[in-house]
């Protein structure tokens, strides 16, 4: 099943060869880690900005060398959206990996990227994504144990 509470990953990526390659890998790792996601696949970033901002992804794998947006600027775009996004970049050039520091990504992974590398980052990327949530569990737990002593002491 993969409906609207699927883990929604995206690839934009524009080059035709090297995004059909990609898709295979990352459906093939999603399909092992998670029971329930989506990956929407776009060439150009025009299209991947129109449909992340009606829904935003868990996961974003971003070529840098996009052809009308550097896609160090749709990552950016993509962490203002979902500041918990797990961002994944592909490139065939380490020159932005120091810029890819400032949108906090999982990954800057250099093409041809093979089968265990892209494994390892959406494992990363899992990680991440549980860390979040145990976050989010820990301060909501707190939240009640304060607001249940509050009412003790009233």
């Amino acid at each position: 099943m993969r409906g609207e509470r699927a883990m929604l990953i995206i690839l934009c990526e524009d080059n035709t060869v090297d995004r059909e390659h990609a898709a295979r890998l990352i459906e093939a790792a999603a399909s092992g880690i998670f029971p329930d996601y989506c990956l929407r696949v776009f060439e150009d970033a025009e299209s991947c900005l129109k449909a992340i901002r009606k829904r935003t992804p868990d996961i974003a794998f971003i070529d840098i060398f996009l052809k009308e947006k550097n896609g160090i600027e749709l990552a950016e775009t993509v962490r203002k959206l979902n500041p918990e996004a797990a961002i994944i970049f592909l490139t065939t050039s380490n020159e932005f990996a120091s810029e890819s520091y400032r949108v906090r990504a999982v990954d800057y992974l250099l093409k041809p990227v093979d089968e265990q590398q892209l494994l390892a980052s959406v494992r990363r990327a899992q990680e991440q994504a549980r860390r979040q949530q145990d976050a989010r569990l820990d301060t909501l737990h707190a939240g009640y144990w304060k607001d249940s002593m509050l009412m003790l002491v009233e």
